[in-house]
């Protein structure tokens, strides 16, 4: 009997399942004696064939997502991120930064390494994984980079914090080593995001300006903030405990996850053919 039929074979005998290693190796048993060799399935494969016999919905279909918490320093991102990959299966999270920050780092440098990242997602996307990313590029430069239309899903969280509390903890994390004027940087660059998540028109210049050459603005300079795709998740981390936190933004990627799977997220493949 070839592969395939024992595989049909075994959808139909009431079959135990049992996947324990990244490698993807599934065991089949019945009455716990085995019913044949293991086989070597990529992972999406195994999800869809365990679905099939538990009789839930398949997954093996389902596109993947890029899911970005974005916003100015100190608003929480890292912390609320580590926490979050405790809690939701099925993802890789990673911090912008993990590649290296040069010391001349800029826009241009930005917007190359948010393109690398995304290139990076679509690897873990062909292997059936969302992917978390903090950083600090906003809707409008993700949308804009040259490969973002090939990802199946993409949905982004502003993480943001009043200006005092940013301050206050700017000052504690980097034991108070800012002037003045820096921590008014910081503190504008965040009314900047919470302004871009609002409305597309809102001073695109900060992040066009300057930019690098193989962005794609046009994909997205017409919208206006009544455009669906021009969706960002604002989480104020404001007067609230790191648990309370997690507890949201744990519940917005749920919904995000749902939206996509259902069809309803407006920031799936081929929305850059959206007509306004």
């Amino acid at each position: 009997m070839d592969r395939s039929a024992r595989a049909r074979t075994a959808t139909h005998a009431g079959l135990a399942v049992r996947s324990g290693n990244p490698s993807g190796i599934l065991a089949l048993s019945t009455g716990g004696r085995p019913l044949h060799d293991a086989y070597r399935f990529e992972p999406r494969c195994i999800q869809g064939l365990r679905n099939q016999w538990l009789g839930l919905p398949s997954t093996a279909r389902v596109g993947r997502m890029l899911l970005i918490l974005t916003g100015s320093s100190c608003s929480g991102k890292t912390t609320l991120a580590r926490a979050l990959g405790d809690r939701v299966a099925g993802a890789a999270v990673h911090d912008h930064d993990e590649i290296g920050v040069p010391d001349d780092a800029d826009t241009r440098w930005r917007n190359r390494t948010t393109e690398q990242w995304i290139r990076r997602a679509l690897e873990y996307q062909d292997r059936g994984l969302d992917v978390v990313l903090t950083g600090q590029s906003p809707l409008g430069e993700i949308l804009a980079s040259p490969s973002a239309p090939r990802l199946d899903g993409i949905a982004v969280c502003l993480v943001h914090v009043a200006d005092e509390e940013r301050r206050r903890r700017l000052n504690r994390r980097d034991d108070g080593r800012w002037p003045p004027a820096v921590l008014d940087s910081f503190v504008g660059w965040g009314a900047w995001h919470r302004g871009h998540a609002e409305d597309p028109r809102y001073r695109p210049g900060v992040i066009i300006d300057g930019s690098w050459a193989g962005m794609a603005w046009d994909r997205w300079s017409t919208w206006t903030k009544d455009d669906r795709r021009w969706d960002t998740y604002v989480l104020d981390t404001t007067g609230r405990s790191i648990a309370q936190s997690v507890d949201d933004l744990e519940h917005w990627v749920v919904g995000q996850r749902t939206a996509h799977r259902s069809g309803r997220l407006a920031l799936s493949k081929g929305w850059v053919d959206v007509e306004p």
